[in-house]
């Protein structure tokens, strides 16, 4: 059997801001990310989900 592994954006925090922007709040998340794949696709995540960044 093999195992996929799925690297996906997420965290505590980056989850309740992608919540809150949903339900209509203007949100903005302050956190310290790199300049890497996973910093890249977080941003998208964020900019796509109304996140101000």
């Amino acid at each position: 059997m093999s195992e996929i592994f799925d690297a996906i954006p997420g965290g505590k925090g980056s989850n309740q801001a992608i919540g809150a922007a949903s339900l209509g709040a203007e949100v903005s998340f302050l956190t310290s990310i790199g300049p890497d794949d996973f910093g890249l696709a977080a941003r998208a995540l964020w900019k796509a989900e109304g996140v101000d960044d």
